[in-house]
């Protein structure tokens, strides 16, 4: 979730390979499950639905992600770590 106009653009600069690449975008799909949790805990009950069905496809995501590093040869233990996260 970006908050301000060209922050994804400016996130990705700072990349330096393809391993930092991927761990970035697995954060940034983890700060969006924490943000829409939060979301969820002040929206009314008949919107949770629709924060899980987002809950669930940033997890998505970051299973997506978990599995290009495995296939890169390039996860480390915090990817893990971040995967594991979105079993809880």
């Amino acid at each position: 979730v970006f908050t301000n106009k060209n922050q994804g653009a400016i996130a990705a600069r700072g990349v330096s390979d393809e391993k930092d690449a991927v761990s970035k975008a697995m954060e940034f799909e983890k700060k969006s499950v924490v943000f829409y949790e939060g979301m969820k805990k002040i929206v009314p009950e008949y919107d949770h639905r629709l924060i899980d069905a987002l809950i669930n496809q940033e997890k998505s995501h970051i299973k997506k992600l978990y599995d290009l590093s495995a296939l890169m040869g390039i996860t480390d233990s915090i990817m893990k770590e971040v995967f594991l996260w979105t079993k809880k």
